[in-house]
């Protein structure tokens, strides 16, 4: 935990102050109900840390439980263990922790580390999707690229663009769907089902 505040102090040093209005809540228990609405960006730091309501600004947090159900107008930037977005983002995100589950809405990009990262069948990234981690699972939507690497991979969701990943074990299940090329590094031979689209070619360094 004291190495995750930590981290957090440092992304905090390299972002930008200059807003019209923030709000900084530290605890065990850091919690944003759903009729809060927080004025310019919110920093949090703390053991378990809930935001249902909305901010109009950034979320920079950092804590061992994260979960955010609200409606983030800008980007969310945070590291904890075990890491839960089920909101509406209008920014980017940004996140790192042990487990990620990701069952929301991000406008724009997102890059995410972690030992296991998931994102639901529901979920959608706007633009491009960067992942570092163990395992890796994609049942949503990305509107451009999927890049980076990963130990295990399984898509079975929707890519608009390209596939550019390095991996170990790669699986393109059966309601995959994906538009553009699929490009990557392994010692093995990727498994593809018959029934998944791959509209470009499929190369294997």
């Amino acid at each position: 935990m004291k190495k995750t505040i930590l981290t957090a102090c440092f992304i905090f040093l390299l972002l930008p102050l200059a807003v019209s209005a923030y709000s900084f809540k530290k605890g065990v228990s850091v919690y944003v109900p759903k009729d809060e609405v927080v004025e310019g960006n919110l920093y949090a730091v703390g053991s378990n840390l809930t935001i249902e309501g909305k901010v109009t600004g950034d979320v920079i947090c950092a804590g061992q439980s994260i979960n955010i159900t609200g409606d983030i107008a800008g980007d969310v930037i945070c590291a904890g263990q075990s890491i839960n977005i089920n909101g509406n983002i209008g920014g980017n995100v940004r996140v790192a922790g042990q487990t990620i589950n990701f069952n929301g809405r991000a406008e724009r990009n997102a890059m995410m580390a972690g030992s296991s990262i998931i994102t639901s069948a529901s979920s959608t990234i706007g633009w491009d999707l960067l992942i570092l981690g163990n395992n890796f699972e994609l049942n949503g939507n990305i509107g451009r690229d999927l890049y980076g690497h990963a130990g295990k991979v399984n898509v079975n969701g929707q890519i608009s663009q390209n596939i550019d990943l390095t991996n170990s074990n790669f699986i393109i299940g059966s309601a995959a769907k994906i538009n553009g090329q699929v490009k990557y590094t392994s010692t093995k031979d990727a498994s593809i089902d018959s029934k998944a689209v791959i509209n470009g070619q499929v190369i294997h360094n």
